[in-house]
């Protein structure tokens, strides 16, 4: 599998381990808006329309909107939810759209294989931001722990590698260098676990 393989499959995996994160702040921003809305609603007795003050308009007007703010986690997920639809289209990937995102982003890791190098390149490019924009709003870092006292077998630089830790499957992580100086043909270095493995305990350098 190519490079551009590799960092299509590690990005969509670093998303797909973020995702029940963005989930999970947006129900709990939604929980904490209801609790808000039933504590105006306890505070302020009658209908409000009665009252007709000032005051009484706003509340009713918070009231009836449900007193919802600004939900950035649900704006995120319905920005990749749109970019993966755009995705699809563009690649031409007869991805399920029906299902939830999570599953999407699965079904996006099933197709990588099937794809041309510079169209996994690209998609690679795509999911890579979507997932930088969610980490960040989550305050969430990058998925790679770095390899301490092991070479890069590119740059040979020690303590650069990092492995990327999102794929429950141990055996099929994915490891980069950390370094941006460090590409090979324009593409930042990267390996298959079982590519580097091999690597680092040969005497050559890769090419």
């Amino acid at each position: 599998m190519t490079p551009h393989h590799l960092h299509a499959i590690a990005n969509l995996w670093s998303l797909i381990a973020a995702w029940p994160n963005l989930l999970s702040g947006s129900h709990t921003l939604r929980e904490a808006d209801d609790a808000d809305r039933g504590t105006l609603q306890a505070w302020r007795p009658g209908s409000g329309v009665q009252g007709g003050g000032q005051g009484d308009q706003i509340l009713d007007a918070i009231l009836r909107t449900g007193g919802r703010g600004f939900d950035a986690y649900e704006q995120r997920m319905q920005h990749t939810r749109g970019t993966l639809m755009w995705l699809a289209e563009r690649l031409d990937l007869p991805i399920p759209f029906r299902l939830p995102t999570d599953e999407v982003l699965r079904a996006f890791l099933t197709a990588v294989p099937t794809l041309r190098p510079a169209v996994a390149l690209d998609l690679a490019m795509h999911i890579g931001d979507e997932d930088r924009r969610t980490r960040t709003l989550l305050g969430l870092g990058h998925d790679g722990v770095l390899l301490e006292k092991i070479r890069c077998p590119h740059c040979d630089t020690s303590g650069s590698l990092a492995i990327r830790t999102s794929n429950p499957t141990h055996a099929q992580r994915i490891v980069v260098c950390s370094l941006r100086t460090c590409t090979r043909g324009a593409i930042p270095s990267i390996w298959s676990r079982d590519q580097i493995r091999q690597l680092i305990t040969s005497p050559q350098k890769a090419a």
